[in-house]
């Protein structure tokens, strides 16, 4: 069956949310599980993921300093540094802690520690079907933001009510009035209104790549021990 589709997504509470365009005038949104995610994931020719996919023996990564540089402060700090490989077993904080520690020198933040399981998950399913490592590409929505802004990092948190506003008017001319159909869909406590707004414009992204239009943080791109790339793109 030929690849055809396109999505982009984020982690939310519930899981993942998913937004792909299905025709041109039509958009849809799923909150799946890690298994559903991947269930289908090989009828996409492109799908753009926020979470780290490729991890260094040392949690230093090319494409993570690369969007910091271009966001700059303070957004620079939305850019979480993905744990050294040897972290993924972990099984609590402290060990997490102590792993990244033998690793790097540096304790885990509690906000990486946070999204572990999902890093994990996700590096389970993409060495499970290495078939699908040419079509999951990582992206970071506060880069796609700025990209789709013209090169200008957003001045507030999403976590704002002027941070979020300041993404909606750049999904718009995209999107139209998709984000406010999909938020009256799931509760808060199954996805915040961020993580709707970063599914979103990880699609804007994926289209992107989809069309070869995409900017790559890393002119060069390394492989990890596993031989998955390192890349962020938008």
């Amino acid at each position: 069956m030929p690849r055809t589709r396109v999505a982009g997504v984020d982690a939310c509470p519930a899981g993942w949310i998913r937004v792909e365009r299905c025709s041109p005038g039509e958009l849809r949104a799923e909150v799946l599980t890690t298994a559903q995610l991947f269930a289908d994931a090989a009828e996409f020719s492109t799908m753009a993921i926020d979470i780290p996919i490729g991890l260094s023996p040392n949690g230093d990564r090319l494409c993570d300093r690369r969007a910091r540089a271009v966001l700059g402060a303070p957004r620079a700090s939305s850019v979480f540094s993905a744990p050294p490989r040897d972290v993924l077993p972990a099984n609590s904080y402290t060990d997490a802690c102590d792993r990244s520690f033998d690793a790097c020198g540096k304790r885990m933040s509690r906000q990486a520690f946070g999204i572990l399981p999902k890093i994990r998950d996700v590096d389970v399913e993409l060495q499970r079907a290495r078939s699908l490592l040419p079509h999951v590409h990582e992206v970071h929505p506060e880069v796609s933001f700025s990209v789709m802004a013209g090169g200008k990092p957003m001045r507030h948190s999403k976590r704002t009510r002027e941070g979020l506003e300041e993404r909606l008017v750049l999904l718009q001319p995209h999107f139209g009035v998709a984000f406010t159909e999909f938020r009256t869909m799931f509760r808060v406590s199954v996805a915040h209104s961020d993580d709707i707004a970063d599914a979103m414009v990880a699609l804007w992204s994926a289209e992107r790549i989809q069309s070869g239009q995409q900017l790559a943080l890393c002119d060069t791109v390394a492989v990890d021990a596993c031989g998955i790339p390192m890349q962020i793109q938008a």
